[in-house]
């Protein structure tokens, strides 16, 4: 069976490019890191291979590309984990690894922002992100997608900043 086995799920092509930048080429996860241990959560054992033939369509169809990862051979003498991820958690996974993205675009984005002027550095910073992650702009996700999702989620990422790194005093009392 060699060193690890495989696991392929299907995700955006820039998720792709973006998982192996951070993991290597090929993508490598074990249980330490807090990807590898979401995805052995989300591992099944599919004993009845053609009841949940029903699941939810809804975002499946909009993964095109596969993603193959390889995963410790450990992981298959425990009884927890199983070999397979349905539709319905690849649609949660996907979704988390898009969140992750998110929140490292809009981080970047910031940071680089700091560094040069708000209207003259935006574009640049949104493409050395790209270029940094390997992303083909054009092809793998358009630059107004890739905007219009910094653009979307900077609240969020902003907000959650404010809220670890600005104490509340409630009462005299100090809570984060």
């Amino acid at each position: 069976m060699g060193k690890h086995f495989k696991l392929t799920f299907k995700t955006k092509p820039y998720i792709v490019k973006y998982l192996q930048f951070v993991y290597g080429n090929p993508i490598s996860l074990d249980i330490s890191d807090y990807t590898g241990f979401v995805i052995s959560s989300l591992l099944e054992k599919n004993v009845y291979p053609d009841r949940n033939k029903k699941c939810i369509q809804s975002g499946i169809h909009k993964l095109t590309t596969d993603c193959t990862i390889q995963l410790p051979p450990s992981w298959l003498n425990h009884y927890r984990y199983g070999v397979d991820l349905s539709e319905k958690k690849t649609i949660y996974l996907n979704r988390l690894l898009e969140l992750e993205f998110k929140q490292k675009l809009v981080l970047f984005v910031q940071i680089k922002l700091i560094k040069e002027p708000r209207y003259k550095g935006y574009e640049k910073a949104l493409m050395d992100f790209c270029d940094m992650y390997k992303i083909n702009v054009p092809e793998d996700i358009t630059f107004e997608a890739i905007k219009q999702m910094e653009y979307r989620y900077r609240p969020v990422v902003v907000n959650n900043f404010q809220k670890f790194i600005q104490p509340q005093f409630v009462q005299g009392e100090l809570s984060f």
